[in-house]
């Protein structure tokens, strides 16, 4: 699978949720833009009180 269709799915996600623009047919816009996505939306699980990695969530139960 090339990269290119591995990241517009992101991309276009970030375009619809959260206002990311990138020219969508530029492979290093899409893949930045999808960067960008997955950056927000961590962001977004954290404001929420959400943990952001296996090791936070784990260390939460075993205290």
């Amino acid at each position: 699978m090339n990269d290119f269709v591995f990241y517009s799915p992101f991309a276009a996600f970030g375009r619809d949720v959260f206002g990311i623009t990138h020219n969508a047919t530029s492979e290093e816009a899409v893949k930045a833009a999808a960067s960008q996505t997955i950056d927000r939306l961590q962001e977004f699980f954290v404001s929420m009180g959400m943990p952001c990695s296996r090791a936070i969530y784990q260390s939460a139960f075993n205290n």
